[in-house]
């Protein structure tokens, strides 16, 4: 049973841990937001949302396309039944406004049906993202130089213990810089001496012209605990009314009553999440992160990138989650035995995920025959057929109920042919609801054996 294992270890240790896991021969429990590490060595997915658990079978690329697939059709199914269910209603309220007994048995029928599509409206439920809706800039209103930071030959030491020697780097405006090490080499000591925590023992640095930065650390020990959320905030932008901040913490899962909250009564998840609210109201234009993702889950971190990735100033980050940095960097430095080394990406770092990926995919070719890919992506061409006819007729399907409720308007006073029009139109409706579900079948299965190819190449 693992909770969170990667959260406090470096990318040297999280490879290590990696592929101890992939050899373990026993069965694990894992919790966490790596993606990376669930990506390696999960082949079986809970997810707990809205106080169910979600059980997916097979990699994480296989549950997060599935998870996509079950939202869509989840949301497609809904739209047709609440569409069902207005046109039932108003029908209903149609037949008795008529008045004659013959209708108002007809009225009382599609009452019944409108109330058993409700009681199936209500058991057509999926994973819910609960941070979807969050739309953040983060604004660097101010330019600045070309330089953004100067560090030159800078050295520290804790007690007789050097931790830096003669580092120099400079930092350029707009860059989104990763700063990599195992544990204990310094990226931390460095960040503290940039921001003015630590004084160097020798060296400068200067930062650039019209800079204004700001700093999200991994303790959030910028957050004054005896305040609460909601002052806390307010602090940063004291002209906003009332609504307008408690809005705008609500974007951050801080609703109603919740902004009175105490900040030494948050989760580390929670303090993150105003830490970075506090930071996007100040508009910085350099902006320093060390390990934000360590109490984040999935969907913060992802909609965290989307942020960043738009941001228009400078990042210096500090993290040992390998996708985040991957999907957000766009320069590597590592501080190797106290002196930086400049990388031309994250899989130069250590050359670890490197080797790994080559040994891993060389001993899946190895063992997988051709006859067994042939067989595979035989029943791979088979199932895309059949998607394919059950497209067509989805498509044709779809366009026979709209015929038919077109024409149960049209003949909205003929009863014997309103019978014989939905009596027809029923059939049609159980026949695409058997179409959709044979091809969310098809579906899984396709993704799972696209998944089961690409591990044979």
């Amino acid at each position: 049973l693992l909770d969170e294992p990667t959260n406090h270890l470096d990318l040297d240790s999280v490879d290590w841990l990696v592929s101890y896991l992939k050899g373990y021969k026993g069965a694990m429990i894992v919790v966490s937001h790596d993606r990376y590490l669930i990506r390696s060595i999960g082949n079986r997915f809970w997810e707990i949302n809205s106080g169910r658990l979600w059980d997916f079978s097979g990699g994480f690329s296989v549950y997060s396309s599935e998870r996509e697939r079950m939202m869509k059709t989840t949301l497609r199914t809904r739209e047709n039944l609440e569409k069902e269910i207005d046109r039932l209603s108003k029908v209903a309220e149609r037949y008795r406004a008529w008045g004659e007994e013959k209708f108002i048995k007809q009225a009382i029928n599609k009452e019944r049906q409108v109330e058993r599509l409700k009681t199936r409206l209500e058991s057509v439920i999926s994973p819910e993202d609960e941070e979807s809706d969050l739309r953040l800039r983060l604004r660097s209103d101010d330019r600045t130089g070309y330089k953004v930071l100067e560090l030159s030959r800078a050295a520290f030491s804790y007690d007789e213990n050097s931790v830096l020697e003669n580092i120099s780097v400079i930092v350029h405006r707009g860059e989104k810089m990763a700063l990599l090490g195992p544990n204990g080499s310094g990226k931390t000591t460095l960040l503290k001496i940039i921001t003015g925590e630590l004084q160097a023992d020798k060296g400068t640095y200067l930062w650039g012209h019209n800079v204004r930065w700001s700093l999200l650390s991994q303790t959030t020990a910028e957050l004054n605990d005896d305040s609460t959320v909601l002052e806390e905030a307010w602090k940063e932008v004291p002209q906003w009314p009332d609504y307008k901040i408690r809005s705008y913490l609500g974007r951050f899962g801080f609703e109603l009553d919740e902004v009175f909250k105490g900040i030494i009564e948050l989760s580390g998840g929670e303090r993150t999440k105003l830490a970075l609210a506090i930071t996007i109201l100040k508009h910085p234009n350099v902006l320093i992160m060390d390990e934000p993702t360590n109490n984040l889950d999935i969907w913060s971190i992802e909609n965290l990138e989307k942020v960043l990735k738009e941001y228009g100033g400078a990042l210096i980050i500090v993290s040992h989650d390998r996708d985040f940095l991957r999907n957000v960097c766009d320069r590597f430095v590592e501080i190797r035995r106290g002196r930086i080394v400049h990388l031309d990406s994250l899989e130069d770092y250590q050359g670890a995920s490197n080797s790994e990926a080559e040994t891993s995919s060389s001993y899946n070719k190895g063992r997988s025959s051709y006859e067994e890919i042939k067989r595979v992506r035989n029943r791979c061409r088979s199932l895309e057929r059949r998607l394919d006819e059950l497209r067509d007729d989805e498509r044709y399907t779809e366009r026979q109920i709209e015929r038919l409720r077109k024409e149960m308007e049209i003949h909205s006073t003929c009863y014997e042919r309103l019978v014989a029009v939905n009596n027809d139109l029923k059939t049609h409706e159980d026949h695409l609801l058997n179409i959709l579900l044979e091809r969310e079948e098809l579906c899984k299965e396709l993704e799972s054996l696209e998944s089961e190819l690409e591990k044979m190449k």
